[in-house]
């Protein structure tokens, strides 16, 4: 039964160290314009390079 609940507390501890991911993945995609690209080019629309070209950021080594 130990390992179990070890396993649980883990897992819950693990959820809780990344729970901030998901939001700063939601707030990445709204600051680069990812949704609106993609609803521009259509969802068909699946040529990763030419997303790529449209993001609203600077490489950075220019």
């Amino acid at each position: 039964m130990e390992m179990e609940e070890e396993r649980l507390v883990q897992g819950r501890y693990s959820r809780h160290m990344f729970a901030f991911a998901d939001s700063m993945m939601l707030k990445c995609a709204v600051e680069l314009g990812i949704a609106d690209i993609i609803h521009r080019n259509g969802p068909a629309h699946d040529p990763a390079p030419d997303y790529i070209l449209q993001l609203s950021c600077q490489h950075p080594y220019r």
